[in-house]
């Protein structure tokens, strides 16, 4: 998604007033944050990120980095509450984007890895979009002039008047300019060239090039085996996959993600699923304590119930000053006013920017 596609709509409501993201072009756009959509399984792997792409970088870095969430340790309601407030102030995707993701995807970019564990910063709060800013260090700013770059420990890019700035120390990274754009990068750099890039497996993880080589999870960590896919007419790319039966993963694939998507259930608490283009059984539990094997309308997947079909096809709506979600199944309602927004924005389905 681009940045010129949303940035300028929120813009005419939000007028000057500053607007919070932590992954604002995550669909691959002018001033990327990390968070990129994985290519399509049919097709080859890219590994170099859109300009101005970060979050991508694991490894050594100068603070502490996001903590792997527990197992079973994602609690429903404050994911639920997270996603609003990203949703809402995140020129990108809306609520029940971000709540899938939480749900169905492990490992990830830097950002990805930090939203999930800072869930219960948002537990209390109710100042609107400065939330985000609080809890995840990335603000978007509606200005006449902006200078690409790094200042002190932040990513700054620029894109049509608007200034996105990213905390890199909130990752536990550095700033650095690599090839003319600012990366959040781990302590020690190393640049690569992505169209002749060779990717392997090092210590159980996959590494790839976004323009400085970097590593994905530890694959048995997840459960998953780290393994090469072809990618022609580019080199292999490795992935953590599943070490089942060949399978079609619907989202895609590539090395810094692993995501599940539903096959079917395998009782009341297993979900067969399909991890990079191969199968592997997935516990509910281990998502959240609270989840169980669900299927609504032909789609299973680990959830609360199955009153909805959650992911992107259930958009969220309004119900007065309430946004109406489907969080993992279960049809839930977030009042706005209790978030700091003025109320619901029925248009867009999302709670209204201050």
């Amino acid at each position: 998604m681009k940045l010129s596609s949303r940035l300028p709509r929120l813009a005419n409501r939000l007028a000057t007033s500053a607007v919070v993201a932590w992954a604002a072009i995550a669909c691959g756009g002018t001033a990327d944050l990390g968070g990129t959509t994985p290519a399509p399984a049919t097709g080859p792997v890219s590994q170099e990120p859109a300009p101005g792409e970060s979050g991508k970088e694991q490894g050594g870095s100068p603070s502490a980095p996001p903590k792997p969430v527990a197992v079973g340790g994602l609690d429903p309601d404050l994911a639920l509450r997270a996603a609003t407030f990203i949703g809402t102030c995140v020129p990108d995707d809306l609520t029940n984007r971000f709540l899938d993701r939480m749900y169905t995807e492990r490992g990830g970019e830097s950002l990805d890895q930090l939203i999930r564990s800072s869930l219960g910063c948002f537990a209390t709060k109710t100042n609107a979009c400065a939330a985000v800013t609080e809890c995840l260090g990335v603000t978007v700013s509606v200005i006449g002039a902006c200078t690409q770059g790094c200042d002190g420990n932040a990513k700054v890019l620029c894109a049509d008047q608007r200034e996105l700035r990213v905390d890199c120390t909130a990752t536990g990274e550095t700033c650095t300019d690599v090839a003319g754009k600012p990366l959040c990068a781990p302590g020690v750099a190393k640049a690569c060239d992505y169209t002749t890039y060779a990717s392997s497996c090092q210590g159980g993880r996959p590494s790839w090039c976004g323009r400085i080589e970097s590593l994905g999870p530890t694959c048995a960590d997840l459960g998953l085996s780290c393994t090469a896919k072809s990618n022609a007419p580019s080199p292999a790319v490795h992935v953590c996959a599943g070490t089942g039966p060949a399978c079609t993963s619907t989202s895609g694939y590539g090395p810094v993600t692993a995501r599940h998507d539903g096959i079917a259930c395998n009782g009341a608490s297993t979900l067969r699923a399909c991890i990079n283009t191969f199968e592997a059984a997935v516990e509910c539990g281990s998502v959240s304590k609270d989840f169980t094997c669900q299927t609504k309308g032909g789609t299973s997947f680990c959830g609360l119930a199955s009153e909805c079909a959650p992911g992107a096809a259930s958009k969220p709506t309004c119900e007065g000053n309430s946004l109406v979600v489907c969080n993992a199944g279960k049809i839930a309602k977030v009042d706005c006013t209790s978030l700091g927004f003025p109320g619901c924005d029925a248009a867009h389905g999302m709670c209204s920017p201050p």
